[in-house]
């Protein structure tokens, strides 16, 4: 066992995050943030093949100005990653004292009123970040990530998470999915990130006018529960600021999980996650093919 643990300290993509962890915690914020607008326009200059991916789905949102577009969700990712790593600086109440809040309020009445909500976010903003921002708030805040190799990076991650206030579950197993549903009935709210399937097992529905495969998890969670979902966003904003918009919750009624239920309750979560990604399309991280007739996707 110690000799497996010593093998996977020394594996390049722990050692590079571990680099990356000690330069964003050590230097400036401001600094930080003029590094990653140049890290973030020099990748996309550079890397034509992921700006050809980028492009490609960027354009499904808007019709004028895509390469100025593209340019800002290369820079706004490699924000980011500096935010993801440095955490948990600059500190919850700092984060939630730099962030502007449009429409709180609904998903805010029921996890004050003890009642679990499913906040579901596409890739877009600072995601990362949005857990620390509603945890900020005295809500008890769960999170699925998918596992990464070696065990010690995930565990990396799963530590400085924790520090702001997001308990991480690892996606796909019995013990995370009996903590969500245990999560939801308490009073926790459970962050998802719904816009990109991962597994394949989702379920087929309409994305920006091409069926694609959407994770149906937040509804047969909702469903299980009666817990309402609400879409949402943090969107970053000029001096590590951040502005957040909390859509209007979907109630959902506990019920059996048919199909049909399941579908309709998606196509909502589509549609809200769709008006956020066109109020800012920039800040949309989706860097891989996510529909059938795109180049390389993964499960055509």
């Amino acid at each position: 066992m110690s000799h497996g643990r010593r093998v996977s300290q020394t594996d390049p993509a722990y050692l590079l995050y571990r680099i990356g962890r000690a330069v964003t915690t050590a230097l400036p914020e401001r600094v930080l943030y003029e590094l990653a607008w140049v890290a973030g326009g020099a990748v996309a200059r550079f890397n034509r093949n992921k700006r050809t991916v980028v492009r490609r789905n960027i354009s499904r949102v808007v019709s004028t100005d895509v390469e100025a577009t593209v340019d800002e969700a290369f820079r706004s990712y490699a924000r980011y990653w500096v935010e993801a790593l440095r955490l948990p600086k600059p500190g919850s109440d700092e984060i939630r004292s730099r962030t502007t809040v449009e429409g709180i309020d609904g998903m805010a009445k029921h996890l004050d009123g003890g009642q679990g909500v499913i906040f579901v976010v596409p890739h877009l903003g600072s995601y990362d970040v949005a857990g620390a921002w509603v945890a900020s708030h005295g809500w008890k805040v769960i999170a699925i990530a998918e596992e990464l190799e070696p065990p010690e990076l995930f565990q990396m991650f799963t530590r400085m998470r924790a520090s702001v206030g997001v308990e991480v579950l690892p996606v796909g197993k019995g013990s995370s999915a009996r903590a969500l549903l245990n999560g939801l009935r308490s009073g926790a709210a459970v962050g998802l990130v719904a816009d990109r399937d991962i597994s394949g097992s989702g379920i087929e529905v309409e994305f920006f006018g091409e069926k694609t495969l959407i994770p149906n998890g937040p509804a047969v969670l909702a469903l299980r529960t009666g817990a309402p979902i609400a879409v949402g966003a943090l969107y970053q904003r000029p001096g590590g600021r951040y502005h957040c918009v909390v859509l209007d919750p979907i109630d959902v009624e506990a019920g059996k999980s048919d199909p049909d239920k399941i579908r309709h309750i998606t196509e909502q979560i589509v549609a809200n996650m769709e008006e956020l990604i066109r109020r800012e399309p920039g800040q949309w991280h989706l860097f891989q093919p996510n529909w059938p007739s795109d180049p390389g996707y993964r499960h055509a």
